[in-house]
């Protein structure tokens, strides 16, 4: 499982990388592993533009101007990249956000254990398994021995 510094690392690469870029096309090789149906996966991400990530415990949230966030719970093996579209694309590849810059954002997971959720700012409790149990993040300043 990526462990927070994983997660802290994807995230400042990306920040550096995907806001203000808009998401082109959509794809699904596996998906299944996105938590909305695919047209929907499809029909909501296209026309976004990315603002910045942020790292939520051990998710990654991809916010997006038109209010949608992309949830990913990357559990034991899932990774990302961010390629050019001629990369050869993985077996194991769940989803592929096409970018404006000619580049692409992957998600792929060998084992096939991760989740991709699709959520409003006001659904994360509903949609995202056990996201309103979470206590304090472990890297919040306020979080103290």
């Amino acid at each position: 499982m990526p462990e927070i510094p994983d997660l802290e690392g994807y995230r400042a690469y990306f920040d550096r990388r995907l806001p203000g870029l808009t998401v082109t096309g959509v794809e699904t090789p596996i998906a299944w592993m996105v938590r909305a149906g695919r047209e929907e996966f499809q029909e909501r991400l296209q026309g976004h533009i990315f603002l910045p990530v942020r790292r939520c415990a051990k998710m990654l949230v991809f916010p997006f101007q038109g209010g949608d966030h992309l949830v990913v719970h990357a559990m034991l093996a899932g990774r990302y990249e961010y390629v050019p579209p001629r990369t050869r694309v993985r077996s194991t590849t769940a989803w592929i956000l096409e970018l404006d810059n000619d580049m692409e954002l992957r998600y792929f997971d060998e084992r096939r254990m991760g989740r991709t959720y699709l959520v409003r700012e006001d659904e994360f409790a509903e949609k995202v398994p056990r996201w309103s149990e979470m206590g304090p993040d472990v890297l919040d300043p306020r979080l103290t021995e």
